[in-house]
This record gives structure tokens, C-alpha cells and sequence, in this order.
């Protein structure tokens, strides 16, 4: 015979007493037949209630397989017969034997069946199990096919959203991955596992508010809500920022009371009330305490941010709050030196008791505490001074600015100002600076080595002088004509050569070291920008023979260089004046000359090379060729 390696779990019966064995994953094992016969006797056969388990019972009542019953029932024997006529004495070998061989089993000679709902059940009593005919089969729903009366076939449908039947694996790996949704009765618990969302959805209108390590929206602030662990403290996301620090000081922090950092402790930050009237308790204020904090104990400090439920009925709504003198006090009073000004935050409802405030501190600077001054260690009586060396602003005293000891004492009268002639440049003195004061201002007279004051005999010198002269080219015939401060050089034509004539100007200027000016001929002053001295060329023509006349010395340390220009371009007629030349000096630049169009800019450049002020330049001209 073949093995059966199946542990046998359950035995049922069907309308023509065959019996079949489950193992216990529900699978059939065998089902018995009529041409092998075992035979063993047990005290107690008793069916399910649904009329198809066999359960076997030992002379003492106690279940060998299957559930216990309290109550006896009426022993009944249940012959099973294995060819060849073997016998089994206990209810375990036959098991044993099933367990390992496949045989054929009838049950025969069972005189009742007794179940467990207490309802008995007559069988044959012997000739190889009961015979019958069976009529008609009816299903109801989820199970299909209908009243059967000859042959047909019985299913069951897969259940859907709208059918019932049964549940397909697919459908119950689908389920079982499931986690409740709308209408939970329980909390999901995702244990070690992530929740992965484009967004998660909370509830506008939360029955409760949140709990520590909860998150719930809260429709006063428009934000998410949690609460802060250990404490009463709830932190609106976004809005708040909070701090978690130790109380240091000997007494409770009470909630709304401003406080600084003071030092650390247990790896945490330690704080004590603040006030203004020392840089220590107040260049390092953090912002408000949060709730009460007991001494030597942790708490929430709120750093900006909205802090409501306290008492603000002494200020008035959009008040804005300062720290105040006394320690953890505020103040409306703005504060001014020597008290420290620490902005706190605005009165945003004025209530006793439920009144709040949006926190956003911010620390006033001592002088010395601004990046670009350096003040440090200031004496009495120290002024503020800039030093371009360095770009910062410097304290120092008024005799190192000076660059002396002012003369101190008390002035009893001032004399009339003296004035005087001598020297070759502005000067002034004082005598008895103390307490009658003597000023002296000289003023010599300007000359070309003096600067001061301008005599009456050089003022008429310069008075008398040719203002800048208008150049006009008006007609075509006669004589060049000069009048007021036009000349006027008629355009001539024909003739066997090209006509030519001169511009000219008495200019009277003086350049800086190293400076460069412009200037043109028919104007009288000089300018550093070279637009404001344009000629326009009214016709085409070339110069040359530039003429350059000095009224005082050059100094020796450089030259004077005159170039003509065109079109704001250096052109190749240059006069140079040497350096050292002495008054009076005259050079030209020759016979090279420069072209230029009708339309074309001229101007001339004077470049100073020496370190020292220039010659005056008393005259210049230049010839034109039409």
C-alpha cells in the first residue's frame, strides 16, 4: 500500500455514509469505501451541529478529537471493518494505521448518530451503510445553480462590490494590505513603518485639541497645532519659535515675565529675568517665558511668536513693549540712556489675564558694539573722529585731532582783529591766548609768487584786459574787422592761393600739479571737462604755427605741453614750453598742421608736468588756412 503522510483532523460523513478524512489544513486524505472492513468500538459517536463531523469518545467521556461536551450521551458502536478481518482495539491504532496506509473504510452497524445540539439521528443498522434517492437540490445565494432535480452543476460566484460570494486571493492580499480609513472604530499603528502621501488632509473642526506628540489644526491661527511635551505649552507651526531652557534663578519665572541667557546647565541653556539697566541683563534677551518655570526646573520660552493668557490690562492694543528697569517687568515708556533699549514686541490684545502679545525681541547696540567704530576703552572727554585710513570711526581726543594742546583758560576780552601785510601767503596768529586775545590775519598782496589780497592797480591791469574773442566769418570781401570782442574774417574766394588768417585768445590760467585742462580760441577761460570748451568748425580748413606765450616762470620739475585736438582726438600740432622756462617764455609748434571738416570739434589740451603749480599761460593762437 502507499504512505500517507497527512495528519487526519477531521471525519465527516455524507447522505450515503461514506465517511472522508480531513487533514488538518482541510484537505482530503481518502474517502472510504465499501470493500475494506476495520472494526473498532468507541462509546460515543457525536456529529456537528451541521450534521457532518464525526467526533469519537473514550468510555470515560473524554474527547479524543474534536471539542468537549459536559453532557453523556448513550453509547453507540460503530463497527469498522479492514479486509482481512483485522481488529483495532483502540480508537488510536485505527488512526495510527490511516495515518500511514490508505485503506477503504465503511461504517457499518451504527445504531444512531447523537450531535451536539443534542438531536439524535437514526441510521441502518447494518448491510453496508443507508440507501436513498435524493430528489432535488436548491441553492440559495452566494451559492448558484439552482433547484436540481436530475443533474447540474453548483457554483459559487466571486464576490465584487455588488455580488456576494467568495473572496479571491488577489482580493485578500489587497485587503489585508488595507489600513482603515473613513469611519475608523480603532488608532492605526504603522509600528516601524512610514506614511507616504502627496498630502496629508486634517480635519478642520477637531473634536479634541492635540496631545503630546499630536498634531492637529487649530482654525484660530490658520495653522497646524502641537502640543509641547510635558507642559501646557502649544506651538502653532510656522507662527512660533520656542526655546527649551532651565530656570536659574532662585524663584519661579512666571509665564509673560522677560528673561536672558545667563549660562548653561545639564546641556541645557539657563536663563534669569532681564532688565535695562545693565548691558548684562540685557544685550542677551531671548524673549518671554511661556508658562511658569520653577527654580532649577525646564521650561519653554517663547522667542517670537505669538504668547497669549497673560496679563496686558495696563497697556492698550498696538502698544509697543520695551524691557523694563526692573527685573522680568516691561515698559510702553521707551527707553533712553543710560538705560539699554531692548525692543520686546507689540500689544496685540489688551486683556487682564487673556490678553496677548507678538514676541520679537530685539537688542540695542552700545557705541562700541557697532562694527565700523572702535571705541573701545574711551577716555574722558573723547570725541568721535572718521580715519579714512582705516574706514572706521576712531575715539580720540581734540589735542590728537588737532595735532596740539589748545591753549586753556578763560577769555576776558577779544582785541579787534589785526590785520596785516607780511609773508607771501594767508596767515594768522594769536597773542595771549589765554585771556585777552590778540588775532592777527596777514594778507599780502597777490602777485605771481604771493597768494592774497588782489591790489587796486592789478585789478585795473586785469580790468583792462580783451575779453574771450568771437570768431565770425560774415561776406566774402574787404578787411578782417575787429570789434568789441568779435573778429570777423570774411570767406574769401578766388584769388591764387588758399586764404589764411589766425585765432587767438589772452586766457591768463594756471594749472595744479600734474593737472590737465581744455580750452578753445575763441574763449577766454579753461575747463577739466573738454565738452564745455568745444569749437565748432564752421569750414573745411588746416591749422598750424601754434603759438604759446607764458606770463611767469615754469617750475623746473616739469613741462608745459599744448596739443590741438580734433573730434576730441590729439592731433600732431603740439607746442611744448621746457621746464624751467622763464617768464615771458614763447614756443610753437611749427609748420606741422592738422585738417579738419566743416562740422569737426577743435579744442586745445594743456597738460601741467611739473609737481608744482604751473606758469600762467598768457597767450595762445594759431594760424587757419582756408
Amino acid at each position: 500500500m502507499a504512505q500517507v503522510t497527512a495528519l487526519i483532523d477531521k471525519i465527516v460523513m455524507n447522505e450515503d455514509y461514506n465517511v472522508s478524512f480531513y487533514d488538518q489544513y482541510g484537505y482530503v486524505v481518502q474517502t472510504l469505501q465499501t470493500d475494506v472492513y476495520v472494526e473498532v468500538v468507541a462509546d460515543y459517536l457525536v456529529c456537528g451541529s451541521n450534521g457532518d463531523s464525526i467526533k469519537f469518545y473514550a468510555n470515560t467521556v473524554s474527547l479524543i478529537e474534536g471539542p468537549t461536551f459536559s453532557q453523556a450521551y448513550t453509547p453507540i458502536t460503530v463497527a469498522f471493518y479492514q479486509q482481512g478481518s483485522q481488529y483495532f482495539e483502540r480508537l488510536s491504532e485505527i488512526y495510527d494505521y490511516i495515518k500511514n496506509n490508505i485503506v477503504s473504510v465503511v461504517v457499518r452497524d451504527i445504531t444512531a448518530l447523537k450531535f451536539a445540539d443534542g438531536t439524535t439521528q437514526t441510521t441502518a443498522a447494518s448491510g453496508g451503510g443507508g440507501s436513498g434517492t435524493v430528489t432535488s437540490i436548491s441553492t440559495t445565494s452566494p451559492i448558484t445553480g439552482g433547484t436540481i432535480t436530475t443533474t447540474g452543476t453548483i457554483g459559487i460566484d466571486q464576490a465584487d462590490s455588488t455580488t456576494d460570494g467568495y473572496l479571491s486571493s488577489t482580493d485578500w492580499n489587497t485587503f489585508n494590505d488595507k489600513v482603515p480609513y473613513t469611519g475608523a472604530i480603532a488608532d492605526v499603528d504603522l509600528g516601524t513603518h512610514k506614511l507616504v502621501a502627496d498630502a496629508v488632509e486634517f480635519s478642520l473642526a477637531p473634536t479634541n485639541a492635540p496631545g503630546a506628540g499630536q498634531i492637529a489644526y487649530d482654525g484660530a491661527t490658520g495653522s497646524l497645532s502641537y502640543l509641547m511635551n510635558s507642559s501646557d505649552v502649544i506651538c502653532h507651526i510656522g507662527q512660533q519659535l520656542f526655546a527649551y531652557v532651565k530656570n536659574a534663578e532662585a524663584v519661579t519665572i512666571t509665564k509673560g515675565q522677560p528673561v536672558y541667557l545667563y549660562q548653561a546647565s545639564g546641556n541645557k541653556a539657563t536663563i534669569k529675568l532681564a532688565y535695562n539697566t545693565s548691558d548684562a541683563g540685557s544685550a542677551k534677551t531671548l524673549g518671554l517665558a511661556a508658562e511658569d518655570i520653577t527654580s532649577g526646573h525646564n521650561g519653554f520660552v517663547i522667542c517670537q511668536g505669538v504668547l497669549s493668557g497673560i496679563n496686558t490690562g495696563s497697556y492698550n492694543e498696538g502698544d509697543t513693549l520695551y524691557l523694563g528697569a526692573t527685573a522680568g517687568t516691561l515698559t510702553a515708556t521707551k527707553p533712553y540712556a543710560p538705560n539699554h533699549l531692548v525692543y520686546i514686541g507689540v500689544v496685540e490684545k489688551a486683556n487682564n489675564g487673556a490678553g496677548q502679545i507678538y514676541v520679537r525681541p530685539q537688542n540695542g547696540y552700545e557705541l562700541d558694539e557697532i562694527h565700523n567704530v572702535d571705541a573701545k576703552n574711551p577716555n574722558d572727554k573723547d570725541g568721535i573722529f572718521y580715519n579714512t585710513s582705516n574706514s572706521l570711526w576712531e575715539h580720540k581726543s581734540i589735542s590728537d585731532v588737532l595735532g596740539y594742546t589748545p591753549g586753556q583758560g578763560t577769555v576776558t576780552s577779544v582785541a579787534a582783529l589785526t590785520l596785516g601785510t607780511t609773508g607771501t601767503d594767508l596767515s594768522s596768529s594769536v597773542a595771549d591766548s589765554t585771556t585777552t586775545p590778540v588775532i592777527t590775519l596777514n594778507v599780502p598782496t597777490a602777485s605771481a609768487t604771493n597768494r592774497g589780497a588782489l591790489s587796486s592797480g592789478d585789478w585795473s591791469k586785469f580790468d583792462g584786459k580783451q575779453n574771450a574773442i568771437t570768431l565770425t566769418t560774415i561776406g566774402s570781401s574787404g578787411p578782417a574787422t575787429f570789434s568789441g570782442d568779435t573778429l570777423n574774417i570774411p570767406e574769401y574766394s578766388g584769388g591764387s592761393g588758399a586764404a589764411k588768417s589766425f585765432m587767438g585768445t589772452l586766457t591768463g590760467f594756471t594749472m595744479t600739479a600734474g593737472q590737465t585742462v581744455y580750452g578753445c580760441f575763441n574763449y577766454g577761460t579753461i575747463n577739466t571737462n573738454e565738452l564745455a570748451r568745444i569749437f565748432v568748425v564752421p569750414n573745411a580748413c588746416s591749422v598750424s604755427n601754434f603759438y604759446v606765450r607764458i606770463f611767469t616762470a615754469q617750475p623746473a620739475s616739469g613741462s608745459l605741453v599744448y596739443t590741438v585736438r580734433k573730434n576730441q582726438v590729439d592731433t600732431a600740432v603740439v607746442t611744448t614750453i621746457a621746464a624751467g622756462s622763464a617768464a615771458n617764455t614763447e614756443a610753437n609748434s611749427g609748420a606741422t598742421s592738422a585738417t579738419y571738416s566743416a562740422g569737426d570739434d577743435m579744442t586745445f589740451k594743456a597738460v601741467n608736468n611739473a609737481s608744482a603749480t604751473s606758469a600762467n599761460t598768457h597767450n595762445l593762437s594759431i594760424m587757419v588756412e582756408i
